[in-house]
């Protein structure tokens, strides 16, 4: 699985990270990461991918219910190589909202 560049897990039932440093070990090198349609429901949960997975270039969260009301901002850069987040379909209230999350 360290090899693993792609992974797509849309339509899954995945919802959590799991404990800090399992993604990490696990999938080392993904650069590409399809979360669309899973039950994420938390921003807090996808911020933590960014320590995980620091070659991470594309994101799709899109189709998920995820709470966007308790969005703290990160004390550190998040996500320094990523170049497309997929937010399509994911309820977002305002246009200040959407922005708040890149």
């Amino acid at each position: 699985l360290d090899e693993l560049k792609a992974v797509y897990l849309n339509g899954s039932e995945f919802s959590t990270m799991g404990p800090a440093g399992d993604v990490g070990k696990t999938i080392p090198r993904v650069s590409e990461l399809d979360l669309s349609s899973t039950l994420v429901s938390s921003w807090q949960e996808v911020v933590k991918l960014s320590d995980e997975l620091p070659k991470l270039r594309l994101l799709d969260i899109s189709r998920n219910e995820i709470v966007w009301t308790s969005l703290e901002i990160p004390k550190t850069p998040i996500f320094q190589n990523l170049r497309s987040l997929i937010l399509n379909n994911c309820f977002f209230a305002d246009w200040k909202t959407a922005m708040s999350v890149t």
